[in-house]
């Protein structure tokens, strides 16, 4: 069985914002395992995801980082928050860049512009936190800094005001997709978008401007957006999940699981080797049972585009092609293959 390549780690449960789509601010704090602990991952990953609750909480999360970056031979790590905390976030990525950790970047959740952002993070002021948060990360020397921007309820007619956003802060951006129902990690049931042609409208405008763009990282994303146009038409994922062979999901008191979706625990690595939980009989059930056609909570979310999008890279710039074609030729795009 191979190792996997991608992992989004929640170091902590603790979160000082209420979003209206997760409920992890809701959860009783847990345990959390020690920094040293984290060096039984397999050095197999290369791209990791550090998330929460919201990271920043946890005041030992620079040498969470160092133990990562160690192990896993410098992958690339990527910090997502919520911005509110500023003077921690500065703190604690002054001592990750004087560590020499360098492949690191930092991703501020902004949900739409002013009270748009406050409504969904359920927290007075949260937008300008948020910007201020971004200018300092810039001001300390982060190089890789993007906002993230997730759909729900209360922010669909935001998504082309959150891109023009990036553009005036000269940041990356991140559609994180549309705010799904998880039993583990967000512990919420989120109602269905109600305005879905409002959505698929902006989705398609986003995805042919990204088809048309001159820089080819647009074009990737084209890929993604038209993902989420297919999830947010039909409820379904067009491609194969690699939730449990190319990614895992590892919570703060060391429980190992497919993905941050299912409550489908493999095992805990403070009392096993990861090899051992990997190669489990809970592990191979998984696997056996869960496909693209059964899983019982089919989502679209970057943690698990972005192995398959590497893995078959090669379908993936076909699609590119194809329909840069077909929108510069007057037609729509095709769904992701």
């Amino acid at each position: 069985m191979k190792l996997p390549t991608d992992a989004v780690i929640a170091v902590t449960y603790k979160c000082n914002s209420k979003c209206v789509m997760c409920d992890i601010w809701k959860k009783p704090a847990c345990e959390e395992v020690d920094p040293q602990l984290y060096a039984k991952l397999p050095c197999s990953l290369k791209y990791i995801n550090i998330s929460g609750g919201e990271p920043f909480l946890r005041k030992n999360l620079p040498e969470v980082i160092a133990v990562l970056s160690e192990t896993c031979n410098e992958p690339r790590i990527g910090i997502s928050t919520n911005g509110l905390f500023t003077d921690r976030i500065k703190e604690h990525m002054e001592t990750i860049l004087s560590n020499g950790i360098r492949n690191v970047s930092v991703n501020v959740s902004i949900h739409g512009i002013g009270e748009f952002h406050d409504a969904v993070e359920g927290i007075k002021n949260a937008f300008d936190r948020a910007i201020n948060t971004v200018h300092v990360l810039k001001e300390i020397g982060v190089k890789d800094i993007g906002i993230a921007y997730t759909a729900t309820n209360h922010n669909i007619n935001q998504l082309s005001n959150v891109i023009e956003l990036a553009k005036e802060l000269d940041v990356q951006y991140t559609f994180c997709g549309i705010a799904h129902s998880s039993e583990l990690m967000f512990k919420s049931t989120n109602e269905p978008i109600a305005d879905l042609e409002e959505l698929r409208a902006q989705l398609e405008k986003l995805t042919k401007n990204h088809l048309r763009s001159f820089y080819p990282k647009d074009w990737f994303r084209a890929y993604i957006d038209s993902g989420n146009y297919y999830y947010a038409k039909t409820g379904k994922r067009k491609i194969q999940c690699g939730a449990g062979t190319d990614f895992f999901f590892m919570t703060p008191d060391g429980n190992i699981h497919p993905c941050n979706v299912l409550d489908w625990n493999f095992g805990n690595i403070t009392n096993q080797t990861f090899d051992e939980i990997w190669r489990s009989g809970k592990a191979n059930e998984f696997r056996d049972k869960v496909n693209i056609n059964n899983c019982p909570n089919p989502c679209w979310m970057l943690c698990t585009v972005f192995p398959h999008m590497r893995h078959n890279a090669l379908n993936c710039i076909k699609w590119v092609l194809i329909n840069k074609f077909k929108v510069n030729a007057g037609m729509n795009f095709s769904p992701v293959q």
